[in-house]
């Protein structure tokens, strides 16, 4: 399920990384490196300052919960979570 969750995410933030980045990143999802995936996502979104709305932190949220991903540890910590 978190890969299709990911991917979901990837599409959402299109535009705002490079597919590149994105497709890199996804390589490890494919191969059940999930939690790294969604850590390099992260760490490109912080290191290039890519603004996300609400409705994506919002998604972002309900995705790294969905893996017990602690939003307290780096590089989740940088996002402004309501």
């Amino acid at each position: 399920m978190s890969v299709e969750n990911i991917k979901a995410f990837t599409d959402r933030i299109s535009g705002k990384l490079s597919d590149e980045l994105l497709q890199d990143a996804l390589i490890y999802a494919n191969h059940n490196e999930e939690r790294l995936s969604i850590e390099i996502i992260c760490d490109h979104l912080v290191e290039y300052d890519v603004p996300l709305d609400q409705e994506d932190l919002n998604f972002l949220r309900s995705l790294l919960a969905s893996m017990n991903i602690n939003i307290s540890e780096p590089p989740f910590v940088y996002f402004h979570f309501s």
